[in-house]
């Protein structure tokens, strides 16, 4: 998609009363209807280990930060039917306005 149907395509969605300046949205539709996702990672110190090698017991999860998103999500082209990540999901959403 080309930034002109990206331009066109936003169009189509009204802005958000609670959208602040400047705005973004989805690449691939322009919609504004973004959630950003994020990986926060958990790991567990391992306390025992099994014969062969496989851990048997853990301590106290200690869990690290998810300040940072590692992907967007459009919900519109989610609800569209999207099935596979690469149908909703990107890196950087595009300026709209």
């Amino acid at each position: 998609m080309t930034r002109d149907n990206v331009s066109s395509a936003a169009s189509d969605y009204p802005a958000r009363a609670d959208a602040p300046e400047p705005r973004f949205g989805c690449p691939r539709c322009g919609s504004e209807d973004i959630h950003g996702v994020s990986t926060t990672y958990v790991s567990y110190p391992i306390t025992a280990w099994d014969e062969d090698g496989m851990p048997v017991g853990f301590g106290n999860p200690e869990y690290g930060d998810g300040d940072e998103f590692d992907t967007y999500e459009c919900r519109d082209c989610l609800r569209k039917g999207g099935v596979d990540l690469a149908e909703f999901a990107f890196l950087q959403p595009v300026r709209l306005a």
